[in-house]
């Protein structure tokens, strides 16, 4: 009984490894196939852990800290069935995040033979990119409806950009730590990977992934620090020389960009784009509902009121939209100030936890985690929706692996 007790162990273990390794193709599949494997991952863990007492787990206690926010906004929503599955959802995402820390353990599976899967799928997907980029069309025969915009095997949702911010950092991480190759190699990928950003349109996780990356090879690459000036250097000059010589990509990066940075820039650039609407839009639904927000997803169903019309905002004709395309605004307007506070609290503590056992431990795929942790936290640059289904399962999966290096804080 124990020796078959022991085998079905094992074979639970096997699945969840292959699970978490092909997550990126479920990303590639669509809503319905994340799900699925977030459903999958979590019930398997708890099988696998079904004897555990996870409140002797920090991570765990975070997570469910957040959930019993989410409870509350659930509550106050105004719309309960547009909050609820959200909410529910989460439940399962707790134990789909605690699963990277359980792998981390199994010292039999070794965790990092899940990220160089990823770094492969991230490879095919970024030479299927490169080839749309070329031959105006990727090798399924799949392309962007939008000029300036690269989708790959996305087909129509225009998302590559930030499926290559969610694994670039751990990818990085692997051939850094794990293949070992030379700093000058290393150097020429990242340099890569920011040409590819560019290339595929998305400017905000454009310029998220040239943030992170910079900071990411500036506190592991171990050259002097005048070559690391010169290394930013060569690569900025290299990308504004492509940005200015390509009408499509000036216009989109270079021209936008020069207008926003001129005197009161900002604000010409947020009151003629739909953002800016977005934006204005999610402060004045936050405003009337400080609290506790509208509740989770109901922006959408909130934003069309007439009250919030704004003729300072050319777009405020489109303000309506499925979410603010801002973190921080989403927060605002869904949760109001008790939930954004908490979301906050959530993050700025974990993020100390792991700040803190990098710096003693110097565990390159947690640094990767933290950065785009960080990153997804930036204001103003437009995001997705945090609750969305592929927003937000790449943040749980760069978040469960950030705490998953912490030391003596997850036992399985």
């Amino acid at each position: 009984m124990e020796l078959k007790l022991k085998n079905n162990k094992n074979i639970l273990d096997l699945i969840l490894f292959f699970l978490i390794s092909s997550i990126p193709l479920s990303i590639v599949l669509g809503n319905l196939i994340i799900n699925l494997y977030i459903f999958l991952i979590s019930v398997i863990f708890l099988t696998l852990n079904i004897k555990t007492n996870f409140f002797k787990n920090k991570t765990f206690l975070l997570l469910f800290f957040l959930f019993l926010s989410l409870l509350v906004n659930l509550y106050n929503s105004d719309n309960f069935n547009l909050t609820y599955p959200r909410v529910l959802k989460f439940l399962f995402l707790i134990f789909f995040i605690l699963s990277f820390g359980y792998l981390e353990k199994k010292k039999d599976l070794k965790i990092e033979k899940i990220f160089k899967i990823w770094s492969i799928t991230l490879l095919i997907i970024s030479i299927d990119l490169l080839i749309e980029f070329f031959f105006g069309k990727n090798i399924i025969g799949f392309k962007s409806y939008m000029p300036g915009r690269l989708s790959g095997f996305f087909g129509d949702e225009l998302v590559a950009g930030y499926f290559l911010l969610g694994f670039s950092f751990l990818s990085i991480a692997y051939l850094y730590e794990k293949m070992k190759i030379k700093e000058t190699y290393l150097i020429l990928i990242t340099l890569v990977l920011i040409i590819l950003s560019l290339l595929i349109g998305e400017r905000s996780n454009f310029i998220k992934l040239v943030i992170g990356i910079t900071l990411m090879t500036y506190l592991i690459l171990k050259i002097s620090f005048t070559k690391k000036i010169l290394i930013l250097f060569l690569i900025s000059s290299l990308t504004f020389v492509f940005i200015y010589f390509n009408e499509t990509y000036k216009s989109r990066f270079y021209e936008q960009v020069i207008n926003i940075i001129s005197k009161d820039g900002v604000e010409k650039y947020l009151k003629s784009s739909h953002y800016g609407a977005h934006y204005d839009t999610a402060f004045k639904i936050f405003e009337k509902n400080k609290l506790f927000g509208v509740g989770i997803k109901n922006f959408r169903i909130e934003s069309r009121k007439s009250e919030y019309y704004n003729e300072k905002f050319t777009h405020t004709f489109d303000r309506a939209s499925t979410h603010p395309h801002q973190i921080h605004f989403e927060f605002l307007s869904e949760t109001g100030l008790f939930g954004y506070v908490i979301f906050l609290l959530f993050i700025l503590y974990s993020l100390i936890l792991s700040s803190i056992n990098y710096i003693k431990n110097k565990n390159t795929f947690q640094l990767a985690g933290i950065i785009f942790v960080l990153m997804s936290l930036l204001p103003y640059l437009p995001s997705g929706s945090f609750f969305s289904t592929l927003t937000s399962v790449i943040f749980w999966i760069n978040y469960g692996i950030m705490m998953a290096y912490n030391k003596n804080i997850t036992k399985f």
